[in-house]
């Protein structure tokens, strides 16, 4: 099976990095002051935009 990288945002404020051969959480990314609303992956980067009306990249 082939390594799939899956993040995801919380309104815990946290970006978590998962692995999907194994299910299991790598670490977490990213805490924030704002619900996490939107993920998106561009080249290298990863955007994120936030409930505070913030966008971090």
């Amino acid at each position: 099976m082939t390594q799939t990288t899956l993040y995801s945002g919380s309104s815990d404020k946290t970006i978590r990095v998962w692995i999907s051969n194994n299910g299991f959480q790598t670490h977490i990314v990213l805490v924030t002051k704002g619900s996490i609303k939107s993920l998106l992956i561009s080249g290298d980067l990863l955007i994120s935009a936030h409930q505070d009306h913030k966008i971090r990249v």
